[in-house]
């Protein structure tokens, strides 16, 4: 599967080397566990935006599509991952609309009509929601989709948002270790 990945390791121990190796290594790893976290929640928010910008689908469906999942001060503590569910989106979650002659949704955020796309049953008849059409000489039934998310989460201007939120930790581990050499830091660790 691809990803995107934005390797930092070199500018913080270029940057903080030093202050991190006076820390201790269960220190060091707890406070680039937490800067990672932080950050890794600013961009999460940013792709999740970003893709309902691009996509069309509903930030409340996006909060179930694309995950974070946290750094731990484990094997590698800036390691902060942000998952999207792989597969294609019925074309029900884009504003449908069922017209007497024909069906428009708006995936990718722009409203289109389909021609041979329907909702079958009455309002209320369909459990699943599901938007159909059918194709060829055999009138087969297929569902339609929109947008893939998890394809969509690679492309820019998304990646590009990833990118740039992932520069933010360099800035918020300065914070960190400086509030940590004013003795105030928040290092109070309790492993939840």
């Amino acid at each position: 599967m691809p990803f995107v990945e934005v390797d930092l390791h070199a500018p913080i121990l270029e940057n903080f080397g030093v202050q991190l190796t006076d820390m201790g290594s269960r220190g060091a790893r707890k406070l680039l566990s937490m800067a990672a976290n932080k950050v890794g929640h600013k961009a999460l928010t940013q792709v999740r935006r970003s893709l309902v910008q691009q996509t069309g689908v509903p930030y409340s469906r996006m909060m179930l599509l694309v995950t974070g999942l946290e750094a731990w001060p484990g094997e590698d503590p800036l390691q902060y991952k942000i998952t999207a569910i792989a597969g294609e989106t019925n074309l029900r979650e884009f504003k449908p609309y069922s017209g007497p002659r024909s069906f428009s949704a708006a995936p990718w955020n722009e409203r289109r009509v389909f021609p041979n796309t329907f909702q079958p049953g009455l309002p209320g008849s369909n459990p699943d929601g599901l938007v159909y059409h059918r194709v060829g000489d055999t009138r087969q039934i297929k569902p339609s989709f929109g947008p893939n998310v998890a394809r969509e989460m690679l492309r820019d201007p998304t990646k590009q948002r990833f990118i740039d939120a992932a520069q933010e930790v360099i800035p918020e581990i300065a914070r960190l270790i400086d509030l940590r050499l004013r003795k105030q830091g928040p290092f109070i660790y309790n492993g939840e």
